[in-house]
């Protein structure tokens, strides 16, 4: 027959996991979370918003519902001046403006809120007037601002306005 094994000692308690480290949220991951409200960017929002910080031009074709907006905003707000953005749905722009000035109830509030406006045939004069003086600064306020096709092509005071601004913007490309 054969002997008894002999009593095995007791093992030593395991280590506790290392936890992996937490990867470093990049300047975009932050601005998404702090300013939007997003946990995440999509994949091709990610690539996206990095070539068009580095500067690079981008064509971005998602379906709808998939981010294109976030796609321009979120770099806008990263670079230094004002990216312009031309529109020809006024309702699409009147509800992104409202959304982006509008800072969200939470205990970050102070991160939220985006400088935008448009400006559109329908402008009132007073607020037309309010943002060719802020496009005027050096630097301006806005951030983002959005223009009907019509206003871009006919508006005599927007090329000249957009131009100074422009030269005023430092260009993130050699």
């Amino acid at each position: 027959t054969p002997a008894p094994a002999a009593p095995s000692a007791p093992s030593a308690p395991s280590a506790p996991s290392a936890a992996r480290p937490r990867r470093q949220e990049s300047q975009a991951e932050a601005a998404a979370r702090l300013i939007f409200g997003h946990s995440s960017l999509r994949p091709k929002q990610d690539e996206a918003v990095r070539a068009a910080v580095a500067g690079h031009d981008c064509f971005v074709l998602l379906p709808t519902g998939g981010g294109k907006s976030l796609c321009y905003q979120l770099p806008a707000v990263l670079s230094a001046g004002v990216t312009v953005v031309v529109s020809p749905l006024l309702a699409l722009i009147e509800d992104q403006v409202g959304s982006l000035v509008k800072a969200r109830g939470d205990t970050e509030a102070g991160l939220r809120g985006v400088p935008a406006t448009y400006l559109s045939s329908a402008s009132a004069a007073g607020h037309s007037g309010h943002v060719f003086d802020d496009l005027s600064c050096d630097p301006p306020l806005t951030k983002l601002l959005y223009v009907t096709p019509e206003m871009l092509m006919h508006n005599v005071r927007l090329t000249p306005t957009l131009t100074l601004t422009l030269a005023l913007t430092p260009a993130p490309w050699p």
